[in-house]
């Protein structure tokens, strides 16, 4: 302590001190002090605390669509414009295969109500609408075709080497049956495998085998399993361009329907290109795929088919 605020005769030793009354008087004024430190400021004179700042427009937007937490809805619509050779198969939108009977252009519209419940299990339901013409007559009426149902299911992710694992099916029956044909219902099913190179699953290989088979429920006639199978690839740009290229081969054991199909045994080989648009939360907005085969008879005849495919998803719910 300094010599100043302590009086020379309480500074001797083998006394106590005492503050003097200068002494008692600096206390209390550095108690005051202290204690006015201390007592929170009048709400008059307390600086104001700064406000957060104003959401931008971005965050606003963010803030008012959150992530989607339900299921995606949507109906996704395509168009088909094929012309085959007859004694053939036109590859499906899902990777499976739909027997033609006679040579024929035709024109179907398909638009299931598909349910994406979670990223890797959806569901799918929906008619579809058809015409056709052939050599001898003209273009058909677009008519009620048949009902289809069906699944996606990726039951195994990408571990290491391991790709990631998908199984679909479904089971289609017509809604009403052309005279001289037979009532049937058609089953289809398929594995596929997609191994990434990148984490956001931009560029990688994928594979997968498919089973077509049709039962005669009503009516005379029987027709072989169709087995197929294919490889190809993928690349998708930081735009949302995507671009997939698929070839493969498959092989119908023949058979026969009423008066409407007899078809002989047939090989085939096909290639499919498809280019893709998804916005940036990978909702798909559009697709064009262009597909051919060359098939051969066990009779030794030769014919191509081409197909043409418009897809164009109808969302009700979204990813945001």
């Amino acid at each position: 302590m300094s010599q100043d605020l302590v009086s020379p005769e309480l500074a001797r030793p083998g006394r106590a001190r005492r503050p003097t009354p200068f002494s008692w008087t600096r206390h209390r004024l550095l108690v005051a002090l202290a204690l006015a430190c201390a007592l929170p400021a009048p709400a008059s004179l307390a600086e104001e605390r700064p406000r957060p700042a104003a959401p931008g427009p971005e965050a606003t937007a963010s803030e008012a669509e959150p992530s989607a937490t339900g299921p995606v809805i949507y109906i996704d619509a395509s168009a088909t414009m094929a012309r085959s050779p007859g004694n053939s198969f036109v590859i499906g939108r899902r990777g499976f295969f739909s027997i033609t009977g006679s040579s024929s252009k035709s024109l179907s519209i398909d638009a299931p109500l598909t349910i994406d419940i979670t990223d890797d299990l959806s569901l799918y339901a929906g008619f579809d609408f058809a015409s056709s013409k052939t050599a001898s007559t003209p273009w058909s009426q677009l008519a009620l075709g048949s009902f289809t149902t069906g699944f996606d299911y990726t039951f195994l992710d990408q571990a290491g080497f391991l790709p990631e694992l998908s199984v679909s099916g479904s089971v289609s029956r017509p809604v009403r049956i052309p005279a001289g044909s037979a009532l049937t219902t058609t089953w289809s099913g398929g594995i596929d495998a997609d191994f990434s190179f990148d984490e956001a699953g931009h560029r990688g290989l994928i594979a997968g085998l498919a089973l077509t088979y049709v039962t005669v429920n009503f009516g005379l006639g029987q027709l072989q399993p169709l087995y197929g199978g294919y490889v190809g690839a993928y690349h998708q740009w930081e735009s949302g361009w995507k671009l997939t290229g698929k070839a493969g081969y498959a092989s119908f054991g023949g058979g026969s329907l009423g008066t409407v199909i007899r078809a002989t045994p047939a090989r085939q080989v096909f290639a499919v290109v498809e280019f893709e648009k998804y916005d940036a939360a990978d909702n798909k907005m559009f697709g064009v795929g262009l597909a051919g085969a060359l098939s051969r008879s066990t009779t030794g005849k030769t014919s191509t088919s081409i197909q043409l495919v418009l897809s164009v998803p109808l969302y009700l719910t979204r990813k945001h």
